[in-house]
């Protein structure tokens, strides 16, 4: 990777990796512990002496399911909600809603968890429960924070924050304090988050909540980290390390442990930035480079401990761009593949698991069926003395119609139930087979994008080994290409539908993906998208993906000149029967006597045969800098003409 675009890459791989390492101790302390609350609740639930105590009980089994199993636990939110409705029990029927919304936040259902949140302020608002409405509005700015729309998040982190110091709630005002450092943090306002952060520690170590000024001592160093002040950073994330020992937290003990190796890397490169000397920080690069390389092994070693995978993760990725900076290329790949080796067992794990629990609602509805089986013979066999018993006062003739039309009736009742229960088990295991072949489809988009990615790290690692420019520059570009492809693979697994691509967010990745190789330190681009949101077949989407990336790679490399602010517009139009896109720059454009046609270049001929695959054709013009139109068909339209 080049230095020059390495914090840039650092920092967004941080903010992706940083809700997941903050809250996924919590979670997994919770899966520990939460079975065994379950199967005591599960034996208290028969027990409970009165309807409000068994509310109370759901309510528990409800909260205690969203970290193991968010699904069974909206079915015992329902059935709190269902039971306190019937008592009109108001304080209840809040809790039941609160319940529902955390549950679908689990199940990352935002939209429904906001409903219920929602609904929960109003009725505590309702019923002057303040307790259940501070609760609600911290609940909606977490909800806010993971939709990432923090203007909104940060509005009702305020609100819960004001209702807290009403109420005189400390340790819930130090909690809200660190969520609205956080925002400021995401928003981009360092002096913001640095002030509420403070607040939050300075609360903390008056209440002298260990945990908790540990966890703000690492958001402050986050921080600083973003604003590369490496020093600083460092010294807090020493700090926080030091109270995670101290009250044998591992979790914490894990992540620190990493951070601390991420930030003496990032030191290596972004030398910039870096105030030397420092009792914290070695002098010279190879020193530097041999303390991150230590720190993350201990980070690595102390996630796999704990079975903290997403850590793990992140860490050994680090360790292999530690030791690709080093030039040591041989571990440098090595620990990339057992990154590759986590990421595909995680993936596995969660989709066996899924299998798992397919197969396991398959019986269990099979056994349901066998009960309602069974209930309608024994109520068949009730009908039937039923009959019995009446008959005897009748004359024999209507005896005998009786039982003869009762016969008739029963054979017919039991064709019918026969092919009734045939026809749902044929339904189910369709459905079953359906579901399960869709996710071994997403996993071997996941492993085609992965065996890309490892392509692409090999070219990239042969281009260290080169002194040749043009031989570079050509694996960078072919590098491009493969990432391109394995993009498409990535956006197909993580749909709900593994056969379609959304158009307009897949550009701004390939933008920000092509960007990160080739933006240069102080370059001014002023990028804009006038795509709709617009879902294409995967036959469409790779070749179009392909012939973007040629045109934004030729643009950073030709359009764009030091010292000179450059414009990029991506822009999509369509009619009945084909689509429009163009690649505007107002670079210096193609020479005057050459056009599309004259170019001997890879890059212009794989542009050219593209669009004919398309069903269409790529047309240039100068117009203040370059302008490629591309015209081209969906899969559907090219079927009409064939």
């Amino acid at each position: 990777m080049r230095a020059s675009n390495y914090i840039n890459y650092t920092l967004l791989k941080k903010q992706l990796f940083i809700s997941i390492l903050i809250l996924y101790p919590a979670m997994l302390w919770a899966q520990k512990v939460g079975q065994a609350r379950i199967d005591s609740l599960l034996q208290e639930l028969p027990k409970a002496k009165g309807d409000t105590d068994k509310v109370k009980l759901l309510g528990r089994l409800s909260f205690t399911y969203y970290t193991i199993n968010p699904d069974e636990g909206l079915k015992y939110a329902n059935k709190q909600l269902e039971l306190a409705k019937q008592l009109g029990w108001d304080q209840g029927i809040i809790r039941a809603y609160s319940d529902m919304a955390i549950n679908y936040m689990a199940l990352s259902n935002y939209p429904k968890s906001l409903e219920y949140e929602f609904i929960t302020l109003k009725k505590s608002r309702e019923s002057h429960d303040k307790d259940e409405e501070e609760t609600a509005l911290e609940n909606i700015g977490i909800t806010y924070r993971l939709q990432r729309n923090n203007s909104k998040a940060l509005e009702y982190q305020l609100k819960s924050l004001k209702l807290c110091e009403e109420m005189g709630y400390k340790i819930k005002i130090a909690n809200n304090l660190g969520n609205i450092g956080d925002v400021y943090w995401a928003l981009g306002n360092q002096v913001k988050a640095l002030e509420y952060c403070g607040k939050a520690l300075t609360m903390s170590e008056e209440l002298h909540d260990k945990k908790n000024i540990a966890k703000n001592l690492g958001n402050i160093g986050n921080i600083y980290d973003e604003k590369k002040q490496y020093n600083m950073a460092l010294d807090y994330d020493f700090r926080a390390l030091k109270i995670y020992e101290e009250i044998g937290d591992k979790y914490g003990t894990a992540r620190n442990l990493g951070n601390i190796g991420e930030l003496y890397e990032r030191m290596t490169v972004d030398t910039a930035h870096t105030t030397l000397p420092d009792s914290l920080i070695p002098i010279g690069r190879s020193a530097r480079l041999e303390t991150a390389i230590a720190y993350l092994k201990k980070g690595i070693d102390a996630s796999r401990e704990i079975n903290y995978r997403d850590a793990t993760m992140a860490f050994i990725l680090t360790l292999s761009e530690a030791y690709q900076a080093a030039g040591d290329y041989k571990n440098a790949l090595k620990s990339y593949r057992q990154y590759v080796d986590v990421k595909d067992s995680v993936f596995s794990n969660e989709n066996n698991q899924k299998i798992k629990e397919l197969e396991n609602k398959q019986v269990l509805d099979i056994k349901e069926k066998d009960i309602q089986l069974a209930q309608l013979v024994v109520a068949k066999k009730r009908n039937e003395r039923g009959f019995y018993l009446a008959g005897i006062v009748v004359l024999v003739l209507i005896i005998g119609i009786v039982l003869r039309s009762n016969r008739a009736q029963r054979k017919t009742n039991n064709l019918l139930g026969k092919e009734k229960i045939k026809s749902d088990g044929l339904m189910q295991n369709l459905e079953a087979s359906l579901q399960q072949k869709e996710i071994l489809m997403k996993e071997i988009h996941h492993r085609v994008k992965n065996n890309l990615q490892v392509i692409s790290n090999l070219l990239e690692l042969q281009g260290h080994a080169l002194d040749d420019k043009v031989a570079k520059a050509a694996i960078a570009v072919g590098q491009g290409r493969v990432k391109s492809i394995g993009l498409i693979h990535q956006k197909l697994y993580q749909n709900e539908d593994i056969t379609k691509i959304e158009l307009h967010s897949f550009l701004e990745d390939l933008y920000s993906q092509v960007a990160m190789v080739f933006t240069y330190p102080g370059q001014d681009l002023d990028v804009q998208f006038d795509v709709p949101e617009l879902i294409l077949d995967i036959d469409t989407a790779i070749p179009l993906g392909l012939i973007i990336n040629e045109l934004l790679t030729n643009a950073f490399k030709y359009a764009f000149r030091q010292g000179e602010r450059g414009t990029l517009r991506i822009m999509l139009t369509r009619n009945e029967s084909y689509f429009l896109l163009q690649v505007r720059d107002n670079g210096p454009g193609l020479p005057v006597h050459q056009n599309l046609r004259s170019f001997s270049s890879l890059g212009m001929k794989l542009i050219s045969r593209l669009s004919k695959q398309l069903g269409g054709y790529t047309e240039y013009r100068y117009d203040n800098g370059s302008v490629f139109s591309i015209y081209f068909k969906d899969v559907y339209e090219r079927k009409k003409v064939l």
